[in-house]
C-alpha cells in the first residue's frame, strides 16, 4: 500500500513536470508564431525558427499524450 502511494505520488510529480514542459514550449511557440524575437531564437535563420516551429509542436503533441497518460495512471494507482 506504501509503495502504491508513493508510486502515484512519483506520477503525479512527473505530471506536473510535464505540464510545465508543455506550457514553456507552449508560449515560446506563440511568441514565435508571432514573429516575436526570442533569447533562443536571436541568431537563428527563417529556416532555423521555422524548424523550431516543428519541434515546438511536435513536443507539445508529445506533452498532451504523456498528460492524458499519466492521468489514466493516476487513476489506476488511485483505484489500486
Amino acid at each position: 500500500m506504501l509503495n502504491a502511494i508513493k508510486g502515484r505520488d512519483d506520477v503525479i510529480r512527473r505530471l506536473a513536470e510535464t505540464e510545465s514542459k508543455k506550457r514553456d514550449e507552449q508560449e515560446e511557440l506563440d511568441k514565435l508564431t508571432m514573429g516575436k524575437t526570442t533569447f533562443k531564437s536571436f541568431f537563428k535563420s527563417k529556416e532555423g525558427k521555422e524548424n523550431d516551429i516543428k519541434l515546438l509542436q511536435k513536443s507539445i503533441k508529445t506533452c498532451d499524450f504523456l498528460i492524458e497518460e499519466y492521468k489514466k495512471l493516476i487513476n489506476f494507482i488511485t483505484v489500486y
